[in-house]
C-alpha cells in the first residue's frame, strides 16, 4: 500500500487478484458465503479510494508486459495444484485419521516443482519412523478419502511437528526447503506412479526437476 491505498503491480510482479464489489439497485455483485463472518474476512475496504470495497480471491497472479495473465501462487493455508485449490488443513485432518497403530501428525503444504505451475502437495509425518510407516496402506487410504490432486506427492518424516507460539503448524521454512535432499536431512519419499512411495535421493530429485519423471 502507498498512503494507505493499494497500488497495481508492475509487469511480471506477482500480486493478489481482487474484484470490485458493486452495489446496484439495492443489490450487490458479491453474494458471499453462508457465514457472514467468512464473507467479511474476504472483503477489503478503502482500497484505491475512500469507501470502495473489493473481494480478495487469495490467488496471486502475474501479468506480463503484453497484458497476458498467469497464475502464480495461493495465499494462506491453501495452494493450487492441477488447476485446483487444495486446503492444507483439510488434507492434514484426513491424513491424521489414518490408523498406523500409533498417533500420527501431518503438516501439509505446497512446494514448487521446477517450472510446473502451482505447487505440489507435501506433508511432514511425525510419530513414526519412515522404516516403520505402512506406505501401501496409507496410499490406499489416501486414494479412498482424498481426490487425486489432494494426495501428498512427497512425505517428509520428522521427529516432531514444529508449531508457533499459538500452536499453528510452521510451514514457511518447510516450503522453502522443498523436497531437495541436499537441503533436508530428514527422509523424503516421493509418490512415483504405480511404484507408490519411494525413497527420494538426489538423482531422482534432479530427474523430477528436469521433467524426466512425471509428477
Amino acid at each position: 500500500r502507498v498512503n494507505g491505498r493499494c497500488v497495481e503491480t508492475d509487469p511480471n510482479e506477482p500480486g493478489e487478484f481482487i474484484a470490485k464489489i458493486l452495489n446496484v439497485a439495492g443489490g450487490s455483485n458479491y453474494a458471499g458465503y453462508t457465514s457472514r463472518e467468512a464473507s467479511e474476512r474476504k472483503v477489503i475496504h478503502n482500497v484505491f479510494e475512500e469507501g470502495d470495497a473489493y473481494f480478495r480471491s487469495g490467488d496471486l497472479l502475474r501479468r506480463d508486459a503484453e497484458g497476458f495473465v498467469y497464475f502464480h501462487d495461493r495465499l494462506g493455508d491453501t495452494f493450487r495444484w492441477r488447476s485446483e485449490n487444495v486446503s492444507t488443513t483439510e488434507v492434514a485432518e484426513i491424513c491424521g485419521q489414518f490408523n498406523a497403530g500409533v498417533p500420527l501428525e501431518f503438516n501439509v503444504y505446497g512446494v514448487v516443482v521446477g517450472a510446473l505451475e502451482g505447487r505440489a502437495g507435501m506433508s511432514t509425518v511425525a510419530g513414526i519412523s519412515h522404516d516403520r510407516f505402512p506406505f501401501a496402506r496409507f496410499l490406499d487410504f489416501a486414494r479412498a478419502n482424498l481426490t487425486a490432486y489432494q494426495i501428498p506427492l512427497f512425505l517428509r518424516f520428522v521427529p516432531a511437528v514444529d508449531v508457533t507460539s499459538t500452536f499453528k503448524h510452521m510451514k514457511v521454512q518447510l516450503r522453502d526447503e522443498g523436497f531437495d535432499p541436499a537441503r533436508v536431512a530428514d527422509p523424503i519419499y516421493f509418490l512415483n506412479g504405480a511404484d507408490g512411495y519411494v525413497r527420494l535421493d538426489s538423482a531422482m530429485h534432479q530427474r523430477i526437476l528436469a521433467g524426466q519423471i512425471r509428477v
